[in-house]
């Protein structure tokens, strides 16, 4: 037999184009595998920050209307309920210091009407002060946060329907002083 390189040659390319091994196709795949489970956790996290830094713009924009609620009562003398500055038929119930209270609504006779409960007021609240903020008004009676009432205030805890969050994201206002607070346990 006689050695041929020509063919050697040709017979060697054919085995190298004929395609990747088993062995290497595994390997690729675990690699591929590997990169996926590391953005997985990563989106992950990022997802997590994303809603945390909601709750975050949330607290803070609730801050800034009970601020400007403040504010308006100063403005208008220092009464003990602020009528119509939040819109027609609505009055903002302000505590002895100018924080806000409670919504009250004008009702078909005239007269105000007040909130059912505690919870309701502070759901009423909620829903006054950030209708131009970070929730509508339908986000916020969808459930998304949870109303809960304090001797000194309100307090409003994110329900996280994807479960992203790893502890409770809290935002508590005091009528008190004004304050607004988020807290992360």
């Amino acid at each position: 037999m006689v050695f041929n390189r020509a063919s050697h040659c040709a017979e060697l390319r054919l085995k190298t184009m004929s395609g990747y091994s088993n062995l290497q196709l595994v390997i690729a795949m675990v690699i591929l595998a590997l990169m996926m489970s590391f953005l997985l956790v990563f989106f992950s996290r990022l997802l997590s920050e994303a809603e945390r830094i909601q709750v975050q713009a949330t607290s803070m924009s609730l801050r800034a209307a009970v601020l400007a609620s403040h504010e308006a009562w100063i403005a208008k003398g220092r009464p003990a309920r602020l009528v119509n500055v939040y819109g027609e038929g609505v009055a903002l119930q302000m505590t002895d210091n100018g924080w806000p209270q409670s919504v009250f609504r004008l009702s078909s006779d005239g007269s105000l009407q007040q909130p059912d409960n505690e919870q309701a007021a502070c759901k009423d609240l909620w829903q006054l002060l950030l209708r131009d903020g970070a929730l509508s008004a339908s986000e916020t009676a969808a459930g998304m946060y949870d109303v809960q009432t304090r001797p000194e205030g309100c307090l409003y805890q994110f329900n996280d329907p994807h479960g992203r969050l790893d502890g409770l994201a809290i935002i508590e206002y005091s009528m008190a002083n004004g304050h607004v607070n988020f807290t992360f346990r």
